[in-house]
């Protein structure tokens, strides 16, 4: 018996059209192919010990009780991520090259390359689909009714950026056949970017802004959306499954790590004077390959905060060499033009489609 291998996996996802319903594919609208490095989605049920004494000492049978279902999927940022955005903000907005707007998973394409904007807005249920093709009878595991709960970004000096989606869901099915099989193929309706779209951003390529300037000195950059989701949603009677997954207030947080400095471009002194004195600034982070125009191999990813907050924090000298900076920052909505509490946009060769 041959033991099934990471290799011989994948991941796709589809948003719902009915909430806990896995949606029908086509042509038009496709299984995305998402690629990761690991994945935690799994399906585990309470079990209730019975409180009723036995005559002996003996256990009783257990009862079930509600589904916990979810996990994470990790992953590296890259420019075909259309659908995390999408599902990890939920407003979405798309125009081609001549600036029409083009209608998620629609027919019309108009004409690449095309600018899509994500915001904070309604939150779109979706299916996650494992696929286990390998196996003499192929299995799919669709989490559905699935939501993301939690989305962490970090950006180190070295290496590519790394991305965790929290994600929660209502259900599990086990099922014979992909949502996207086509007569016999099993991946018949999947999108699968080509491999080159899946190249991951380097951190060494980003152009940090802080308050509309180049900032230079940060060694290490992390951001967090939180949504906030009620993941109490069970009924009597609902089989143990939620019901929904309502989304409370977006929280955005995260920490800039810096040398500490007072030169110009670098200077996160300034930054500790913004905190005490309860400044605000924005963040603007931007990866770009090519000339970033969006055509294949020029694309570009945008992750903008227009309002935001540093927590006071002090360098602390921890030995003879260099002198660091932590300082958290928590953003918000309160008038920025952008009218979102974070904003992110792609360019890139592609259409809209989750």
């Amino acid at each position: 018996m041959a033991q099934v291998v990471g290799t011989d996996t994948r991941i796709i996802t589809s948003v719902e059209d009915v909430y806990k319903t896995v949606p029908t594919l086509s042509a038009v609208k496709q299984g995305i192919v998402m690629p990761y490095q690991s994945e935690s989605l799994d399906k585990k049920q309470n079990l209730v010990d019975s409180k009723v004494i036995k005559d002996s000492r003996d256990g009783r049978k257990p009862g079930r009780g509600n589904y916990e279902t979810g996990g994470d999927i990790k992953t590296e940022l890259n420019q075909a991520m259309y659908a995390i955005f999408a599902y990890a903000l939920g407003s979405a907005a798309s125009v081609d090259s001549l600036a029409a707007s083009i209608t998620v998973n629609a027919a019309g394409v108009g004409t690449a390359p095309y600018v899509h904007t994500f915001k904070v807005g309604t939150l779109p249920s979706f299916v996650v689909e494992k696929k286990f093709t390998s196996l003499g009878t192929p299995r799919f595991f669709q989490s559905t009714g699935s939501k993301v709960s939690k989305l962490d970004i970090e950006l180190k000096s070295d290496g590519l950026v790394d991305i965790s989606i929290g994600i929660m869901g209502a259900d599990v099915i086990d099922s014979a056949n992909s949502m996207s099989k086509l007569s016999t193929d099993q991946n018949g309706y999947d999108l699968a970017y080509p491999h080159t779209s899946w190249q991951s951003f380097e951190a060494i390529a980003a152009d940090i802004k802080i308050g509309g300037a180049a900032f230079a000195g940060i060694s290490t950059f992390s951001l967090s959306l939180e949504n906030n989701l009620d993941g109490g949603s069970y009924v009597v009677g609902g089989a143990g499954a939620r019901t929904s997954l309502p989304a409370g207030t977006v929280k955005v947080s995260g920490k800039v790590v810096a040398q500490f400095s007072d030169t110009i471009g670098a200077n996160s002194a300034a930054l500790i004077t913004d905190a005490l004195a309860g400044t605000e600034r924005s963040i603007d982070i931007t990866f770009t390959r090519g000339t970033g125009v969006g055509g294949i191999g020029n694309e570009k990813l945008r992750i903008n905060i227009p309002e935001v907050l540093f927590g006071t924090a002090m360098p602390l000298i921890s030995g003879p060499t260099g002198i660091m900076v932590e300082l958290p920052f928590t953003a918000y909505y309160e008038n920025n033009s952008d009218a979102t509490t974070l904003m992110v946009v792609i360019t890139i060769n592609y259409p809209p489609r989750y």
